[in-house]
């Protein structure tokens, strides 16, 4: 069988060229073990971002070409090929993808899944950078009013210590710092993690807004069906 790193490469398919740092990642994600089958399924496979994300709403997720087109609103299927979505973003079916503009060069965009959140257009332009939101340690990136805080005061604003006075043992754990990811980009590409998604993504489109400047969303008002 075919590992994780070749599977998710051979999915992703030709029209998109896969940033070398994303390859390298999908090679650690396979040599730290944290690819899945889905169910005990020996088809559909996922993977953890980090060990210590077991439970995250966010993990890379094989690739569905129908997947792209039909958020879109396209009827044109070679769409699938250059918008293809490969991680999760949050628990509501929002992702990120990579999407290949009309000069070929790949950026990592945003899907908005409409039903929850509705934030799209170019998360970032560096692979190095989207590998380094990851690290954060968010359970989910999908919301843009969170990314001016960080995990842990996400944590403290919706679990804070005095609604649990008495029933501290029922206090959710705050989240679990991804450090193996955070070791491997500090080792690999010389880089740090910020505390914060803002320090890395900037304001963001909304789908049910003007496309502003954003390359992605203006691309989106021309593929529509």
């Amino acid at each position: 069988m075919a590992g994780f790193a070749e599977t998710m490469l051979a999915e992703i398919g030709l029209d998109v060229t896969v940033p070398q740092p994303i390859r390298v990642y999908f090679d650690w994600i396979e040599a730290h073990g944290l690819d899945r089958h889905f169910d005990g399924s020996e088809g559909y496979r996922h993977a953890l971002l980090d060990p210590a994300l077991e439970n995250s709403c966010m993990g890379i997720i094989p690739p569905d070409p129908d997947h792209a087109r039909l958020w879109a609103g396209a009827t044109d299927p070679g769409i699938g090929k250059r918008l293809v979505p490969f991680c999760k973003t949050g628990g509501d079916g929002s992702y990120a993808a990579f999407w290949a503009d009309d000069a070929g060069k790949t950026h990592i965009v945003h899907l908005g899944s409409g039903s929850g959140s509705t934030m799209i257009g170019v998360m970032v332009d560096d692979a190095v950078d989207f590998l380094r939101l990851l690290a954060i340690g968010y359970d989910e990136l999908c919301w843009p009013e969170q990314h001016g805080m960080s995990p842990e005061e996400l944590h403290e604003e919706e679990h804070p210590e005095e609604d649990y006075e008495g029933v501290e043992d029922e206090r959710p754990a705050p989240p679990e710092a991804p450090v193996a990811l955070r070791e491997w980009l500090a080792e690999t590409f010389e880089v740090t993690v910020p505390e914060r998604a803002s320090d890395i993504i900037g304001e963001m489109p909304d789908m049910d807004e003007d496309a502003g400047g954003d390359l992605f969303a203006q691309w989106l008002t021309t593929v529509h069906g």
